[in-house]
């Protein structure tokens, strides 16, 4: 459960299908192109700056990020995409998301939320989440 000094913590799968299949996958791209998370739901609206994501690939989470803009419509965001991206995924006034930065996780640090679904509030991961964005934090700050 999250405890209080933790932040919540938000699942958003990233395959975009009817079915989530393999080969929709659009993580590595469509996500980490525009650092950005969304969903075809208006739950997204219920997450705040601030809050983490778990990104996951069917079950496996492979990035966290913390939340930087006020969660919205996803044509409401400051984002230049693509002709393509733009009839594939942000004209429609169903689809919700935020600003994220992310953490893509190693392969060691990645784990299974067995928790079918698009977009969910996933508090049985929180104390992993928090304590993983932490780590990457700090070694992201190391570096600079």
């Amino acid at each position: 459960m999250e405890g209080n000094s933790n932040k919540r913590v938000w699942k958003f799968g990233s395959r975009w299908s009817e079915n989530g299949t393999y080969d929709s996958c659009i993580a590595d791209t469509v996500f980490n192109r525009y650092n950005i998370a969304f969903s075809y739901t208006h739950a997204v609206l219920d997450a705040n700056a601030g809050d983490l994501i778990a990104l996951a690939n069917g079950w496996t989470i492979v990035a966290i990020g913390e939340i930087l803009s006020q969660p919205d419509e996803i044509k409401n965001l400051s984002i230049k995409p693509t002709p393509q991206d733009q009839k594939n995924y942000f004209d429609d006034e169903n689809v919700c998301g935020c600003i994220v930065h992310y953490y893509w996780l190693s392969p060691e640090d990645r784990f299974e939320y067995c928790r079918r679904g698009k977009f969910c509030h996933a508090p049985q991961i929180a104390d992993r989440v928090n304590s993983l964005f932490k780590k990457y934090n700090a070694l992201n700050n190391s570096n600079m």
